[in-house]
């Protein structure tokens, strides 16, 4: 009897976990469905709330985050930003955004400037990084969720990940009808 009890807890644990791994991968999936659609033809990070996303392409901030990170950042002012704060910046001449930690800041006819460098690099970054340039402050990074993104993004993104929840739906419950239909027989 004892042993027949634990067993139905164990079953009933092991459901309870399916169901909410279940509900992460929908969460996932829907949130990758709802930055492709929101962000087709832009060329703008997925944001949500104020909080924007990026996903790392170098090692130049290693070992605080490294390459296929998703970090997390949110627009600050520019009062808020301070000496050793991560920031996403985007130089007019260039077509990806950069994350490096603030090393100096400094005052320039009115204008707040940003020294900046990468955890890994060995000097600063060749130019001060003025608040107008600034995409905001990192809150937070991911390990490896950028890379998982970055496969997942676009119309073949999207098809692997309705086929894998799909087939995991179903595996998952068509083993309930089949416990139930023999518990009937």
């Amino acid at each position: 009897m004892e042993s027949s009890k634990k067993l139905y807890t164990a079953k009933k644990v092991i459901n309870i976990i399916g169901n909410i791994l279940i509900a992460l991968l929908l969460f996932i999936s829907l949130v990758l469905f709802y930055f492709t659609l929101a962000n087709r033809g832009k060329n703008q990070p997925p944001t949500i709330g104020g909080y924007s996303m990026y996903i790392v392409l170098s090692g130049s901030m290693s070992p605080t985050f490294n390459a296929g990170s998703l970090i997390i950042d949110k627009k600050a002012a520019v009062e808020d930003i301070k000496v050793n704060d991560v920031i996403t910046f985007k130089d007019k001449d260039s077509k990806d955004a950069t994350t490096h930690r603030v090393v100096g800041i400094r005052e320039e006819s009115s204008k707040v400037l940003y020294t900046t460098k990468g955890d890994a690099n060995e000097v600063k970054d060749p130019r001060e990084v003025p608040y107008e340039q600034v995409l905001g402050v990192m809150k937070v990074s991911i390990p490896m969720v950028g890379r998982i993104m970055a496969k997942l993004r676009g119309r073949n993104g999207l098809i692997i990940m309705a086929i894998l929840i799909g087939g995991f739906l179903i595996v998952s419950e068509s083993s309930k009808i089949i416990k139930l239909l023999k518990k009937k027989n």
